[in-house]
């Protein structure tokens, strides 16, 4: 969200959605997403290097964390261990199986 809803965020969502700005200022979701595509063609024009790879895996609010794989309407608790060099995410089940995934829905709790 770019500002935060005058009437707030509904009641199921209030505790973890959120806003990049509190008050709306002219303009400033086009400036928004013109600086969120420079960013995306900065990296898109240099993909196969990989230099963005790093900050990925920094960035990152799943690494190390207990998670929920969410696939083929069933969910399964998982720890998200890394980001490989294709961008996939390595998971551990809880039974000891690690996974990849590549696509699809992940849940943490923060």
């Amino acid at each position: 969200n770019a500002y935060t809803p005058k009437e707030g965020f509904a009641e199921d969502i209030k505790n973890i959605a959120t806003a990049v700005f509190d008050t709306p200022k002219t303009g400033l979701r086009n400036r928004l997403c013109a600086e969120i595509i420079n960013s995306f063609w900065d990296i898109y024009k240099n993909l196969s290097e990989k230099n963005f790879l790093n900050l990925y895996r920094n960035r990152s609010a799943v690494l190390g964390k207990e998670i929920t794989v969410i696939k083929n309407n069933t969910s399964a608790p998982a720890k998200a261990l890394e980001i490989d060099n294709n961008c996939q995410l390595l998971v551990e089940y809880n039974n000891g199986v690690k996974e990849l995934l590549n696509s699809g829905e992940i849940s943490v709790k923060l």
